[in-house]
């Protein structure tokens, strides 16, 4: 765990160096990248793992394009997974009465 401060100041660093060579017109800066990266990473971690070990259940949230390290817009993301958990609702309550 303790590469993981170092490691966000490495990227922190890349954006910040790289923010004159971003190509702003077509919006694919530095921080969109390496969202983009991380988005797709932890998408095929996700498809792997359940891959191997089925969930009993599996919500997707519509989070559209909320990245990885978009910590500010939690409340969106929050809110998305309300709506996906409320749509599913039945399907939890079966599963905590079967695990009862």
């Amino acid at each position: 765990m303790a590469r993981a401060p170092a490691l966000r100041a490495w990227l922190l660093g890349q954006i910040e160096s790289h923010q004159g060579l971003n190509n702003t017109k077509s919006g694919w800066t530095t921080r969109r990248v390496l969202d983009r990266v991380f988005d797709l990473t932890q998408a095929e971690i996700v498809r792997l793992r359940t891959e191997r070990q089925p969930p009993d259940l599996l919500l997707t949230p519509m989070v559209g394009d909320v990245g990885v390290l978009e910590f500010y817009r939690a409340k969106e993301a929050i809110a998305a997974g309300r709506r996906a958990a409320e749509e599913r609702l039945a399907d939890i309550q079966q599963l905590v009465r079967r695990a009862s």
